[in-house]
């Protein structure tokens, strides 16, 4: 059995600390994209229930009772003076009194990316895909540690 010196150890153990930042990051990037995942469910699955809710009065007595469940008051504000009947009457849309206060806000509010000047949109669209490590990049990435 060959002897293992003092500078091969060094090497594989900095190639060990590289493959663990990259399966940390890649478990965060996952973690991520889960998370996005179920906020986008919560999204829908609220949107469906508003729209049943608008539809038919026994679901819309079922959502009475969901939103009388609501306990934290940071959760309670966002249904302060909010109706499913004002729902209805705005055809699903965000209430004027919600809009007023967006717009009042001004430089807080999100913009659509098409309201974003196009160089800012390409370096978003820059920065996701330096984000996103594929298994091609994978292996150009072990490869060029080595």
């Amino acid at each position: 059995m060959a002897k293992i010196t003092a500078d091969q150890l060094a090497r594989l153990q900095q190639k060990a600390d590289q493959h663990n930042a990259r399966l940390q990051a890649a478990k965060a990037r996952l973690l991520e994209t889960e998370r996005k995942l179920d906020t986008r469910r919560k999204i829908i699955a609220g949107g469906l229930l508003f729209d049943a809710a608008a539809k038919d009065k026994q679901w819309a007595k079922h959502l009475s009772v969901l939103l009388s469940r609501i306990d934290r008051p940071n959760d309670k504000d966002p249904f302060e003076g909010w109706s499913i009947a004002q729902y209805k009457a705005e055809g699903g849309k965000l209430g004027a009194r919600k809009q007023a206060m967006l717009d009042a806000n001004g430089s807080d509010e999100v913009q659509p990316a098409e309201a974003r000047p196009a160089e800012a949109r390409a370096d978003e669209v820059r920065a996701d895909e330096e984000d996103d490590l594929t298994p091609e990049d994978e292996r150009s990435t072990a490869s060029a540690a080595e």
